[in-house]
């Protein structure tokens, strides 16, 4: 009977011994979780906040260059030839010369706006790093260019999206043109677009195509690596922007990251799922935060077209945001 006595509470002591193993167990992973759920949740913001500062950067370096006397006077002459047309002759000038432009072959009549004095010196600003500039150019306040690296497709611009965003109906506002593949370029671009003013009134329009991808790759995987977690630079529509061993704008989002992801907010969950087809599933902890400058403020515009005669997988009223994961196998 007592040897019967010492089983049962041997058996009861084993069993509350392994409980309390497995409790403590239980309660060290899910502390190890919440520490892994967030730090991710700090560093999609730090990468978030870097992206930011990027494209800040760009806009402040486009303001600088186009502040110069040179581009002020040559946008005064332009300015003043149009002005002192009435809207009609104006017009029909601007077509003839823009239908000019599209035909022509006459070196001469190209070189008027591809090698003037303006374009010279925003050659010269590309030449300080070739491989991040794309076209630049100026037009004056009707849309006409007046100054360009490259001969472009057309030679007014009043029509576009991008130079009505900057526009602004002439209040004037900053807007980045998230053109996807820009084949000026041959690499991911966006158009930086000023406008440049004098007091309140705008007096010009300037242009930068950045080649982004060396930017946002420093931005998304810096050389001091914190640890292995993946990380994807993606629109709120599921294209992956970049994603590291892929090419830009080639993959989306795992639907089981896309389906319940709020593109709007800093958040983390859990989710389960095979990042590739046949691929062992996993348990992953995801975070998930917004590049706030592609929301667009009243000082900073964000968007574009998804194709256009230059470029294609544009963006087309997406946001950006920026995943971090880290995941195990499942058992």
């Amino acid at each position: 009977m007592k040897l019967k006595f010492a089983s049962v509470v041997l058996l009861l002591a084993s069993a509350l011994m392994l409980s309390g193993v497995l409790f403590f167990y239980h309660q060290k992973q899910e502390n190890l979780k919440a520490e892994i759920t967030e730090d991710l949740q700090v560093r999609t913001q730090k990468i978030a906040r870097r992206i930011d500062l990027f494209l800040h950067e760009k806009i402040e370096s486009v303001r600088h260059l186009s502040s110069f006397n040179i581009i002020l006077k040559q946008l005064h002459q332009s300015n003043q030839a149009l002005a002192e047309l009435d809207e009609k002759e104006r017009n029909r000038q601007i077509d003839h010369l823009n239908a000019y432009w599209v035909a022509t072959t006459n070196e001469s009549f190209i070189t008027s706006y591809t090698d003037n004095s303006v374009a010279q010196y925003l050659m010269g600003v590309a030449a300080n790093n070739p491989d991040e500039f794309g076209e630049i150019f100026i037009t004056n306040r009707y849309g006409v260019i007046i100054a360009t690296t490259n001969k472009l497709t057309t030679l007014a611009h009043a029509n576009k999206y991008w130079w009505k965003a900057a526009y602004d109906s002439g209040k004037g506002r900053v807007f980045l043109d998230d053109r996807g593949f820009d084949q000026s370029v041959k690499g991911y671009v966006i158009g930086v677009v000023i406008p440049i003013k004098e007091g309140d009134e705008v007096i010009g329009i300037v242009k930068i195509n950045f080649n982004v991808l060396g930017g946002l790759t420093h931005a998304l995987w810096p050389i001091q690596s914190e640890d292995n977690a993946e990380v994807i630079l993606a629109r709120s529509g599921g294209l992956a922007i970049l994603e590291k061993g892929k090419p830009p704008l080639s993959s989306l989002v795992p639907v089981a990251l896309s389906a319940n992801m709020n593109p709007l907010i800093t958040e983390s969950r859990e989710v389960s799922f095979a990042k590739s087809e046949g691929g062992d599933k996993k348990q992953w902890v995801v975070a998930n935060s917004p590049a706030q400058v592609s929301f667009g403020s009243e000082a900073v515009g964000f968007g574009g077209a998804y194709r256009a005669a230059d470029h294609y997988k544009g963006n087309n009223g997406e946001t950006w945001l920026v995943l971090v994961m880290c995941g195990h196998k499942t058992e």
